[in-house]
Protein backbone atom coordinates (compact mmCIF):
# COMPACT_ATOMS: atom_id res chain seq x y z
CA UNK A 1 0.00 0.00 0.00
CA UNK A 2 3.20 2.13 0.74
CA UNK A 3 4.14 2.72 -3.56
CA UNK A 4 -0.38 3.42 -3.88
CA UNK A 5 -0.12 6.14 -1.61
CA UNK A 6 2.55 7.56 -3.05
CA UNK A 7 1.01 8.07 -6.59
CA UNK A 8 -2.23 9.25 -4.69
CA UNK A 9 -0.31 11.57 -2.91
CA UNK A 10 1.25 12.98 -5.80
CA UNK A 11 -1.77 12.97 -7.67
CA UNK A 12 -3.51 14.95 -5.08
CA UNK A 13 0.15 17.55 -5.36
CA UNK A 14 -0.53 17.72 -8.73
CA UNK A 15 -4.21 18.27 -8.87
CA UNK A 16 -3.00 21.64 -6.32
CA UNK A 17 -3.77 20.20 -3.02
CA UNK A 18 -7.13 20.47 -3.02
CA UNK A 19 -8.45 20.88 0.11
CA UNK A 20 -11.66 18.43 1.41
CA UNK A 21 -11.79 14.35 1.59
CA UNK A 22 -13.31 13.79 -2.03
CA UNK A 23 -10.95 11.06 -3.76
CA UNK A 24 -7.67 12.21 -1.93
CA UNK A 25 -8.37 10.38 0.99
CA UNK A 26 -8.65 13.06 3.38
CA UNK A 27 -4.79 14.60 2.33
CA UNK A 28 -4.11 17.82 3.91
CA UNK A 29 -1.86 20.31 3.53
CA UNK A 30 -0.75 21.13 7.07
CA UNK A 31 0.13 17.45 7.55
CA UNK A 32 3.79 16.10 6.95
CA UNK A 33 3.75 11.99 5.37
CA UNK A 34 3.21 10.03 8.32
CA UNK A 35 -0.45 11.51 9.03
CA UNK A 36 -1.26 11.71 5.12
CA UNK A 37 -0.19 7.79 5.02
CA UNK A 38 -2.13 7.12 8.63
CA UNK A 39 -5.00 9.39 6.76
CA UNK A 40 -4.76 7.20 3.49
CA UNK A 41 -4.32 3.46 4.26
CA UNK A 42 -7.49 3.93 7.49
CA UNK A 43 -9.70 5.38 4.17
CA UNK A 44 -8.72 2.94 2.06
CA UNK A 45 -9.56 0.08 4.05
CA UNK A 46 -6.43 -0.68 5.43
CA UNK A 47 -6.05 -2.89 9.08
CA UNK A 48 -4.01 -2.18 11.75
CA UNK A 49 -1.22 -4.58 10.14
CA UNK A 50 -1.02 -3.00 7.02
CA UNK A 51 -0.91 0.47 8.62
CA UNK A 52 1.96 -0.84 10.83
CA UNK A 53 3.66 -2.58 7.58
CA UNK A 54 3.19 1.33 5.65
CA UNK A 55 4.47 3.00 8.50
CA UNK A 56 7.63 0.87 9.37
CA UNK A 57 8.26 1.48 5.42
CA UNK A 58 8.26 4.64 5.40
CA UNK A 59 10.01 5.01 8.67
CA UNK A 60 12.85 2.85 6.88
CA UNK A 61 13.37 4.55 3.75
CA UNK A 62 13.46 7.95 6.11
CA UNK A 63 15.98 6.60 7.95
CA UNK A 64 17.95 5.20 4.72
CA UNK A 65 17.43 8.82 2.86
CA UNK A 66 18.05 11.16 5.67
CA UNK A 67 19.40 9.54 8.73
CA UNK A 68 15.86 11.51 10.53
CA UNK A 69 12.59 9.59 10.62
CA UNK A 70 11.21 12.54 12.69
CA UNK A 71 11.71 15.72 10.62
CA UNK A 72 14.05 14.91 7.51
CA UNK A 73 12.76 17.40 5.40
CA UNK A 74 13.12 20.59 7.94
CA UNK A 75 16.66 22.27 8.63
CA UNK A 76 15.36 23.50 11.85
CA UNK A 77 13.58 20.58 12.85
CA UNK A 78 10.30 20.51 14.67
CA UNK A 79 10.46 24.47 14.95
CA UNK A 80 9.98 24.24 11.18
CA UNK A 81 7.93 21.49 11.21
CA UNK A 82 5.17 22.90 13.79
CA UNK A 83 5.97 26.39 11.37
CA UNK A 84 4.82 24.15 7.92
CA UNK A 85 1.85 22.86 9.81
CA UNK A 86 0.82 26.14 10.97
CA UNK A 87 0.76 27.66 8.00
CA UNK A 88 -0.61 24.60 6.03
CA UNK A 89 2.68 24.67 3.24
CA UNK A 90 3.85 21.19 4.45
CA UNK A 91 2.19 20.00 1.26
CA UNK A 92 4.67 21.93 -0.73
CA UNK A 93 8.14 21.43 1.15
CA UNK A 94 9.95 20.84 -1.81
CA UNK A 95 12.75 17.88 -0.08
CA UNK A 96 9.17 16.41 0.86
CA UNK A 97 8.19 16.51 -2.89
CA UNK A 98 11.43 15.33 -4.12
CA UNK A 99 11.54 12.25 -2.00
CA UNK A 100 8.07 10.89 -2.85
CA UNK A 101 9.04 11.57 -6.76
CA UNK A 102 12.32 9.76 -5.99
CA UNK A 103 10.79 6.60 -3.78
CA UNK A 104 7.73 6.34 -6.64
CA UNK A 105 10.71 5.92 -9.57
CA UNK A 106 12.59 3.60 -7.45
CA UNK A 107 10.02 1.31 -6.20
CA UNK A 108 8.43 1.23 -10.00
CA UNK A 109 12.03 0.23 -11.23
CA UNK A 110 11.86 -2.71 -9.14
Amino acid sequence: MYLEFLKAYRAWLDDGAPIGYSVYAGFTRGSGLCPNLRRYVVTNGGDGECLYTALETLRDRLIVCFGDEYYPFNKNGSFDYLAETRTLTAYSNPKRIAFVDAEIERLEAE
